[in-house]
This record gives structure tokens, sequence and C-alpha cells, in this order.
């Protein structure tokens, strides 16, 4: 593998300890201190942090312009999706007017990065090095992927009891259909006005999977059929001439498709859905979101379907080759595999973590669990007045589309669910040595498709954490120009400083002397080379920034007095020893250290002229390369996964467990 393809993934994982330890919160007043760290930050590359007051300050005339041509384009308003942020500040841009130019709108006087980022980033690194749960994970979040298989099509609807019951509902089922093409030649002008479930009357062509004739029976559907004199006659009429019934199913509107389905021959024979994969369904449609299948909805009468049966489960979707959503949630993985799911309020015990930051759960039955925080960050400000604020700050720029996380990649963010003395693959001599192919509710064994996973499987890497690397703003300007997108957004970055450029305060109250330590850890990591992620942009490098602890001053009360009393500690003499490094802290402190960082530090993407020296990866690059990473779709097994962060670490890592940029096929 050439040196200049091999890429370190923006992200990893540092792994969970084998059990989060939980502990009921106590007080020791022989061992009990209360004051604060005075610290300093350093910008070791540009900053990001916005300020949301107005999220557009930096969107010009020209842009406006732009957008007033794409909205003529798309039909809709366009501009609503343009965003320009400034740097964070107490100011409230709100009210301000609209700029005709990006000069008019100048940066802070005073920026600020705000206690509650500082906070959200030393809370992420104590819970790694003093194994905390996960607090921020959100139990809402879907686990999705998009399915290798070819699904087939079938009516799914809610299954009626018969007998004395007639009409009660228990449960759901679904008719196995066939299905043919209807063209959009064919149906030109009529198309639009038909609704999904539209039902059509027609001939096959030949032996082929295109219709030839067609007729229709206007505002009748599956699931809303028109049972007039009219209607009941056609029916009959098309039927003598050997018409087929059929249902029309709308898919996703894809530039250059030529024709939609129609489902036909519903089986008498039926299959019993569980209701967590109509459950499933259902989110998949959020998943998708408004943009796509938007009249499409799970109507228990009659619903056009793909379907797919794996094990007890059946995988439905809107799409033949659609996402299947997992049964598992990130939640019920972290509950299996060591407990650290986040603490709640409904024992009294919790993490390290939730004992010093706190901890606040709302059950969604008016009822909440908190526990006071002990420890409060100020907002970072400049440690002199900026004489020339031009000079803090780069010229605005737009970043390239940044996509969201993405678990459902589980080549990166689970561990392998095979046993050593499993076969990961198909015995095709193209797919040897790979890794096997797995999602959270099964994995492939040998020429076994579909082997369910146990319930603690697969297990999740741990917690997401960002490599330190240089970002290139030219590169960024040269990628992504000027204009404005729905995913593209302009920022205003202050410039990486060499020196202290800000100060704030962390004020701590009750805290014991371990307690103490290891905050003062996860400030500065005792060690000089490492660093901290804060703000917008991680991916591309930016937000690296080194935090120093100037001083430790304790506050006591005078009993005599009444009267607090500050004094001021010598931080080595107050703690002579340091913290040893588990796994966990050396895997942390390799993933924090900015001055052994690693080269080449970019998300997936194929080999192109155009990228394949440029920085970072858009979205379409990202996802051919994760599709090439999977192998065929008949046979799919990954040919690398995520390394681990001490892998990555190694400049020299061995082409085997290396990542590296894929030809483009």
């Amino acid at each position: 593998m050439n040196k200049e393809e091999r890429f370190v993934n923006p992200y990893n994982f540092i792994p969970f300890e084998r059990k989060c330890e939980r502990s009921k919160p106590e007080i020791n007043r022989n061992d009990c201190y209360t004051g604060y760290f005075d610290c300093k930050i350093t910008l070791l590359t540009p900053l990001f942090i916005p300020n949301t007051s107005s999220d557009t300050r930096l969107v010009c005339e020209s842009d406006r312009k732009e957008a007033a041509k794409r909205s003529e384009e798309d039909g809709k308003n366009v501009e609503e999706e343009f965003k320009g942020y400034d740097f964070f500040s107490y100011d409230d841009w709100s009210g301000e007017k609209a700029i005709d130019d990006l000069k008019e709108a100048y940066p802070p006087k005073e920026p600020i990065i705000p206690g509650s980022e500082l906070r959200g980033t030393l809370r992420s690194v104590y819970e790694a090095a003093f194994n905390g749960c996960m607090s921020s994970v959100s139990s809402e979040r879907i686990l999705s992927r998009r399915s290798n298989d070819v699904m087939k099509p079938g009516i799914l609807m809610e299954k009626k009891e018969q007998g004395d019951k007639v009409g009660k509902k228990s449960g759901w089922i679904l008719k196995p259909c066939k299905k043919v093409g209807i063209t959009f030649r064919q149906c030109s002008g009529e198309y639009e006005n038909w609704k999904e479930g539209q039902e059509i009357w027609f001939k096959p062509r030949g032996r082929g999977n295109i219709c030839d004739n067609y007729e229709v029976i206007e505002e009748s559907t599956y699931a809303e059929p028109k049972e007039g004199g009219k209607e009941r006659y056609e029916r009959a009429q098309w039927k003598k001439e050997k018409y087929f019934k059929g249902w029309l199913h709308k898919g996703e509107p894809i530039k250059g498709k030529c024709h939609e389905s129609i489902f036909y021959s519903p089986d008498k024979a039926r299959e019993n859905v569980l209701s967590c994969d109509v459950d499933a369904l259902k989110k998949l449609k959020q998943e998708y979101g408004t943009s796509r299948y938007n009249e499409y909805k799970v109507d228990p009468k009659g619903t056009l379907v793909y379907y797919n049966r794996k094990g007890e489960h059946i995988y439905l979707s809107p799409a033949c080759i659609g996402r299947e959503i997992f049964t598992k949630s990130i939640t019920d993985l972290l509950e299996k595999n060591g407990g650290y799911m986040p603490c709640t309020g409904s024992g009294d015990k919790l993490c390290p973590a939730c004992q010093i930051f706190g901890m606040l759960e709302n059950t969604g039955k008016h009822v909440s669990y908190s526990y006071a925080s002990k420890v409060r960050i100020t907002d970072a400000k400049l440690i002199q007045p900026a004489v020339d604020r031009d000079k803090l700050f780069d010229a605005p720029l737009v970043l390239p589309e940044l996509g969201e996380p993405k678990p459902g990649c589980v080549e990166f963010y689970t561990e392998s669910p095979y046993e050593l003395t499993e076969e990961k693959a198909h015995s095709d001599k193209y797919i040897e040595n790979r890794e096997g192919y797995w999602t959270y509710d099964y994995k492939d064994v040998g020429k076994i498709n579909h082997v369910p996973l146990e319930k603690n499987q697969p297990k999740l890497r741990g917690r997401k954490f960002y490599w330190h690397s240089n970002p290139d703003c030219k590169s960024i300007r040269e990628k992504t120009g000027e204009k404005l997108s729905a995913m593209k957004v302009r920022i205003r970055p202050m410039k990486k400083n060499n020196q202290p450029l800000f100060c704030f305060r962390v004020y701590f109250e009750q805290l014991n002397k371990q307690q103490l330590q290891q905050l003062k850890w996860t400030l500065d990591f005792e060690d000089r080379n490492c660093a901290h992620k804060l703000g917008r942009a991680k991916p591309l490098g930016f937000g690296s920034v080194k935090i120093q602890v100037d001083a430790l001053v304790l506050r006591e009360i005078d009993f005599k007095t009444g009267i607090w009393r500050e004094k001021v500690q010598d931080i080595k003499t107050f703690f002579p020893n340091p913290i040893w490094n588990n796994k966990n802290r050396t895997n942390l402190k390799l993933i924090a250290d900015w001055e052994n960082k690693p080269d080449n530090v970019r998300y997936p993407c194929v080999k192109t002229a155009k990228n394949a020296n440029a920085d970072g990866g858009d979205d379409a690059a990202g996802y051919e390369w994760f599709a090439q990473n999977k192998g065929k779709m008949r046979f799919p097994s990954f040919m690398k996964v995520l390394p681990k962060v001490a892998e990555d670490a190694l400049k020299d890592l061995e082409s085997g467990k290396a990542l590296d940029m894929l030809d483009r096929k």
C-alpha cells in the first residue's frame, strides 16, 4: 500500500472497561475540598463556535440572489437553508439587517468560549478516563443500514380475529405479491394525480416485466377502494379481457428514473408480522424524511411494502433495496455490556462522572430525577482585550458537507461478533481474508446468511473522540468555493495562536482529593503533549486547544469569623503522585496527543484525479468507499474495519489493518 493512500479516520473510540461501577455519593468532612482552578487556553488550530442568535449574519446579497435562482429551479424556498454564523460572543445579532457584502459584518470585539462548550468536552474526557456512564447517548437514535438484499413485494395489513371477536385487531399479516413495471412515458400526464396504492388494471407485455395496456379506477386505492356500480362494471369487463388487477407503488423520486412498480396477484398464503417490525417501518419513514416517500404511510387497511424475512423478523421497507431498521438500540447494548447506559435517579448509586458533573433524568411522566453538579465552569474570555479584532479571525469560509454520525456502519462503530473458530465469510476466492459481514441483528457465517446475534452483540467500540490534525483553510476554500447550500455553512473561525489567548475558571465544591486530582487530570491530562477538541468542524482539524492549569485555590471557612478564606496551593506539592495510566487513559492520551498526531487524517473516500491529494471527503465519495469496502452485494464481507486507537497511532501500521483509499469502480 502506498503511504499516500493510507488515511486515518477522523474519529476513533476509547473502549469501555468491564463494568460501569456505580456507588452512593458520600461526603467525608475530613477529605472535602472547595475552591477553583484558574486555567488558560491556547488555540493550536482554528476554532469555531457559532453565535446562534443569527443564522444569517454571514449571508450576503450574492447568496440571496443564488438562493432565489435555485428556489425558482427547485420550486421551493432555498433561502431558508442558507446559513452563515459568526463566532460566539454576547452580541445579539437577531435584529440585524441583511448585509450586501461580507465586509459589512465586522467580527465580534469580545469573542467568548461558552462554559457549556468547555463543560461538555471536559465531561466526555472524564467519563472516558475514569469509567463514567455514557451520559449524552441518545436512546431515541434509530440504528439502520442499507440492505444488501433485493426485497420482495407484498401487502402489509392488520389482521382481525374471526368468530365471536370479528373486527378485533390481533396483529399484522403480510401477503406476498408479484410486481410489474409501468413506464413514465406510458402514464405521462396522469401519474402526478395518482395516489400511493392507486388501483390499476393492466396487461403484461409478453414475458417482460413491463405492462402493456392499462386502465385506471379513478380515486380508488388498495386501502380505500371505490365500490360504486360503475367501478364494479369496469372491473368485470377488464377481468373478462384478461387484465390483471394491481396497485401502484410510488418509489423514491430519482433523476433519470424510467418506471414505477405495480403490485399484483397477492398470495392467499399469509405471513405473520411482529408488531415491532411494523414499528420499525414507521421509524424508517421518519429516517427517510419528508423529501422521500412523502406520500407513504403505514395504513392498517393495506400498505404496499418490500420485505425480507431474516430469522424471526421481517424487515419492511418502501424501497426494493432499502434500509433495514434494527431491533436493538444503543442503550440496549450499553446495558448488556457493562451497564454503561446513562445513570438514572431510580436508585441511589451514580457513576464517578455523574457524582461530579451531576445528572438529570427526564422520565417523561411529569417526574424528573436530578443530582446537583459539584463543578461550575465559567465562560472563557480573552486574557487581554483585542486591539485589532480582525487579527483574531480568519476570513469567513464555507465548510464542506459534514455528515452526521452513522452508527449503522458497524465495521467502524462495533467490534466483530465472530468467534475465533467461526468462518467469517463465504469461501469464494474474491473474499478470502476478509472480516466477515454483520449488522446489529445478525451475522453471516460461512455460507449461512443472517445468523441471529446474541442480545449483547455486537459490542460497541466505546466512546467517540477525534484525532488532532492541521486544517488547511486554503484547500477548504478551493474545494468548497463561496456558494452556500443546505449542507454547506459559512463560518468565521478564530486563528490559531501560539500563546494563551483565553482564561476561565473551574469552580468545585465538596470534592474529595481523588476526585479533585481526576478533575485536574481531565483539564491537562498531566501531559504537556495532550490537547482537547472544542467547537465545530472537528473532523477537519478545527478546535484543537491546549488547556493550562495555572493555579489551584482552596476556600476554607474561618470558624472564628465565619469568613471564607482563599489559599493558593502548590499544585505539585498538593498532588505529589501522578495518576497512573490504565489502558483507557493510555488510549485517551494517544488520541489527544497533539505533538505526535497522525498524518493524513481524513474521512474515507475513493481515489479520483480530483481528490487524490485533497483534505476531507464528500458524502458521495465516503458512501462509495463504504459500499466498496462491504464487497459484492450478493456475498458481502468487509475488507477493512476501523483499527484500534493504538494501531492507528502507528506511523507504519501494517497494510492489512491500515485504512486506505479504494479505486473508483
